[in-house]
């Protein structure tokens, strides 16, 4: 009786052997997903030093018709400085500096003109700069162990769950390693807007100007008398 029985449940397992092996491979898959992604929960608290970027804003009054010739000098004093231009108008500039000369380009920029107003801010963005690292890290793994069961796999359906997974970890890689680079610069360049305010023409009359000027001043003159006579 016991042969029979074993006979039966050899029977019943060799019926699908194919789809026993399917589910344990996606299953090994999705094991090596998740548990690459647990360990950025064990990470996240690890960094201690904080990452700041700062920003500043000046706006600087300067004599008519100048703003060119100030934006030059501005341009040229950043570019000694290891800085560049990001954008360029009529009256203004954002520049980024690198940040350990941020403060000597502010204080370069105060001198070209009457300061206005100014301020400074500061962002942090360690959670988000190590939450990418770490994230990066695990990919990267992920990536690795991916590769491994690619060279495993006996099916092509296992072959295509593997590489379905695989692409979606390499997009993941580069969208990572793009943002890295973007916060990266973020911390070794600061960044500084630069408004120039060109201070009003006084207005001067000509020749003709005064003649004008004279004629509303009689009429002027004429129509007080006449409204005063009128009055009495």
């Amino acid at each position: 009786m016991r042969v029979w029985i074993l006979i039966l449940i050899f029977a019943l397992y060799c019926q699908n052997p194919r789809k026993q092996v399917q589910t344990d491979y996606s299953q090994e898959i999705l094991n090596t997903t998740e548990k690459e992604k647990s360990t950025s929960f064990k990470k996240q608290n690890s960094h201690q030093q904080r990452i700041l970027t700062y920003k500043g804003y000046i706006t600087i009054k300067i004599e008519n018709e100048k703003s060119q010739e100030v934006k030059t000098k501005i341009i040229d004093y950043v570019k000694t400085k290891e800085g560049y231009v990001v954008t360029e108008s009529t009256h203004s500039l954002t520049l980024r500096v690198p940040a350990d000369k941020f403060r000597d380009v502010i204080t370069e920029v105060k001198k070209m003109g009457e300061v206005i107003s100014e301020s400074f801010s500061l962002e942090d963005i360690t959670d988000a700069y190590y939450d990418a690292q770490i994230r990066l890290e695990n990919a990267q793994k992920l990536q690795e162990r991916l590769l491994e069961l690619l060279k495993k796999a006996k099916t092509v359906q296992e072959t295509i769950e593997v590489e379905k997974e695989l692409n979606r970890v390499t997009n993941e890689i580069d969208t990572l390693k793009s943002k890295l680079f973007r916060l990266d610069n973020q911390v070794q360049f600061s960044t500084l807007n630069v408004n120039l305010q060109e201070k009003s023409k006084e207005r001067k009359l000509g020749p003709l100007g005064w003649v004008f000027y004279g004629i509303y001043k009689v009429i002027k003159f004429l129509f007080v008398i006449e409204e005063q006579n009128d009055s009495d």
